[in-house]
């Protein structure tokens, strides 16, 4: 069975190049089990492909997994978490975070929400305060 990760590079890349949408999303959030089946069927129903979109797609099937999917710098995972705050807060956070953290993102919420996401692993946690003190600093 293809990695997960895998498969949802594949479908991005295809749904870049015109496939259904809607198999995409299916690809994206649905049963795992029906990931593969799926991306078959989006990859057959592809408008024909350029020499160069098959050389990409061949990629994609044989690159590593870090390839695919590069990791962000601490610094990037920092702003990421402060941009999502108020989504988050408002659509995913459970019970206990809109308890302890309010609405607006605060440092004590934005890194909570950071450590929870797992956006930075724990030992990055003082690096990212930083990092955080700063931008908040330079933008108040």
């Amino acid at each position: 069975m293809m990695e997960a990760e895998r498969m949802k590079a594949i479908a991005l890349w295809a749904w870049g190049r015109g496939a259904d949408p809607r198999l995409v999303e299916g690809i994206l959030w649905g049963r795992k089990e029906l990931a593969e089946s799926r991306l078959e069927k989006l990859l057959a129903l592809l408008p024909p492909l350029s020499e160069e979109d098959e050389k990409e797609l061949r990629e994609l099937f044989s690159a590593p997994l870090d390839q695919l999917f590069p990791a962000r710098s601490l610094e990037e995972e920092v702003e990421w978490a402060w941009v999502r705050y108020r989504t988050f807060y408002a659509h995913e956070a459970p019970r206990w975070f809109r308890e302890k953290y309010g609405p607006e993102p605060t440092l004590e919420g934005i890194l909570a929400l950071g450590r929870f996401k797992g956006y930075w692993k724990p030992e990055e946690d003082q690096e990212a305060r930083r990092i955080l003190e700063r931008r908040m600093g330079v933008e108040a």
